[in-house]
This record gives structure tokens, C-alpha cells and sequence, in this order.
């Protein structure tokens, strides 16, 4: 027998983020693997004491690593992306009730923090692994003895 669902009512829901991102989630390990705090550092001195406040430089890197990971290559298109993606909302810390970075207001910080951070953050990234690495031999080296 056939079901219809006309006119069905939308609930009101007290959820979170946290709830509904999988456990098991690539984002979730990424974002445990991963401290991205050294960026505050590394751009304070790009930011001005005066005017508006800016988009949170860590949003903005992160940003353009799930553009990196997912072959997102259009800021509108991420902007779009991460306004419906719960995964993306997660990891960006942007609650389902908090608007996306605006794609033309996140330009010029993209331009600023891209030329100062990619070579910093590819360091950063490739001294954890080099260490996760060794780690590991240090671990195999002992089990062999």
C-alpha cells in the first residue's frame, strides 16, 4: 500500500551539532589530529586594532582546507557548501542558528592569510607527521627487539 505524506507538519527539535555529526566522521579525526590555534599567532600582526571585527582567522583557514580536501575550488560555491553541509558547520565551530562567512567578505582575509600561513601551515603539517612517523619507528624498533 501506498503512503502519502501531504502536509506534513515540520517539528521543532532541540539538537546539536555535536549529535548529529557521525562519529566516525573524517572532519572529527581531522579536527582531533590537528591543533589549529598556532594560527591566532602567526596573523595577529596582519589584523588592525580599529574597525569591525573580522571572521575568525582559524574559520578562514579551515575554510579553505575542506575547499582543499572536497575539490571545492569556488568561494561561493564553498560558502554554499557549508551553509547546508552539518559535517563542514562541525568542523568550521558554526552553530546550524550562525550565518556562513559571507563569500565576498571573506576575500581579502583569504589573499592576507593565504600568503602568510600556507607555507607555516605545511610546515606545521609536515613536522606532526614527520614525529607521528618516527613515533611509530621508535614503537617498531622496540617490538622487534
Amino acid at each position: 500500500m501506498m503512503t502519502r505524506r501531504d502536509g506534513v507538519q515540520q517539528k521543532m527539535l532541540c539538537v546539536t551539532l555535536e549529535s548529529l555529526m557521525p562519529q566516525e566522521h573524517f572532519l572529527r579525526r581531522l579536527d582531533g589530529l590537528m591543533d589549529f590555534s598556532f594560527i591566532y599567532q602567526r596573523v595577529e600582526s596582519l589584523y588592525s586594532r580599529r574597525g569591525r571585527p573580522s571572521i575568525d582567522p582559524v574559520v578562514v583557514v579551515k575554510m579553505l582546507l575542506l575547499g582543499y580536501l572536497y575539490g571545492i575550488d569556488s568561494e561561493r560555491r564553498l560558502e554554499q557548501e557549508v551553509r547546508v553541509n552539518i559535517a563542514y558547520r562541525w568542523f568550521l565551530g558554526i552553530d546550524l542558528d550562525e550565518p556562513v562567512p559571507d563569500h565576498s567578505t571573506s576575500r581579502a582575509p583569504l589573499v592576507i592569510i593565504k600568503r602568510s600561513l600556507y607555507t607555516t601551515f605545511l610546515f606545521y603539517m609536515f613536522a606532526r607527521q614527520r614525529s607521528i612517523n618516527s613515533r611509530r619507528k621508535h614503537r617498531a624498533a622496540m617490538l622487534t627487539r
